[in-house]
């Protein structure tokens, strides 16, 4: 994928929506006239950023983006659950193979990963055409982790082109998906052996479940909660940094390409 970039790029005023209509102009074009070019940064469409949290900015993260994302990996989970639980002879809390202290781990590391790589490319596109603004009440960061953390200090690239961008930008955004599983990890998953400890039957050192629903209900609840979760976080993580780069940025003369807003530079 090529990402639309444009030197002369600078943000509209609030709420101004940067679009033109390019049909209309190549319609207009006939004969030998030259065909007008349009440059790719006026399909751009980003908001100013908002100076407090709004209505579609809540709905965005906890509606379209939190209950959604629940509902799906709660139905993801509860439907690889049933796949593999009821053909097995016994489910236990910790023994291995048929694990679901382990499985309940996996599911954390896999959900963290793959939702935080699905909300960089979905939010920075929504963000990108005008459908919900950036957060712009909060302050910039000057602690140089948070800053890292960010991606607030890296010149972005023109383009993703070839392999080892694209490598490094699911990198980099994974390292950070890892370091907000290691702040949720702790509660979520010392929670769910909790429950599940006292949701089982205790046979010697080991907790027992049925093979049918009660490793599919648990995998159920256990992919909305966490869904629903950090989603919102993930989701409010592009859009608050999103508004920090865009005032940064409008106030030293304009935003280069739309990279430096929405694509992150692969920064480890």
């Amino acid at each position: 994928m090529t990402w639309a970039t444009n030197p002369l790029f600078t943000p509209g005023e609030h709420g101004e929506d940067v679009t033109t209509d390019v049909e209309a102009q190549l319609q207009r074009s006939s004969g030998d006239t030259p065909v007008p070019t349009v440059p790719e940064s006026q399909e751009w469409a980003f908001k100013a950023p908002t100076d407090h949290l709004t209505r579609r900015q809540a709905v965005y993260i906890f509606i379209i983006d939190g209950l959604v994302s629940g509902l799906l990996g709660g139905g993801i989970n509860f439907g690889i659950a049933y796949s593999t639980y009821r053909m097995m002879d016994a489910v236990r809390l910790f023994a291995l193979p048929n694990s679901l202290a382990a499985d309940a781990g996996f599911t954390l590391l896999a959900q963290f990963i793959i939702t935080w790589i699905i909300e960089c490319f979905v939010v920075n596109y929504h963000l990108r055409k005008g459908l919900v603004p950036p957060i712009g009440f909060l302050r910039e960061p000057k602690n140089r982790f948070m800053r890292w953390y960010f991606y607030l200090d890296h010149e972005q690239p023109q383009e993703l082109k070839g392999f080892m961008p694209w490598l490094g930008l699911i990198l980099s955004n994974t390292l950070r998906s890892l370091i907000l599983l290691a702040a949720f990890f702790p509660v979520t998953f010392g929670a769910s052996i909790g429950f599940l400890v006292l949701a089982g039957t205790r046979k010697g050192e080991d907790w027992y479940f049925d093979v049918v629903w009660a490793p599919q209900v648990f995998k159920l609840i256990f992919g909305i909660v966490v869904g629903s979760t950090c989603t919102p976080l993930m989701a409010a993580f592009w859009l608050v940094r999103s508004g920090w780069v865009l005032k940064t940025r409008e106030g030293a003369g304009g935003i280069r390409s739309v990279e430096e807003v929405v694509t992150p530079k692969n920064s480890l």
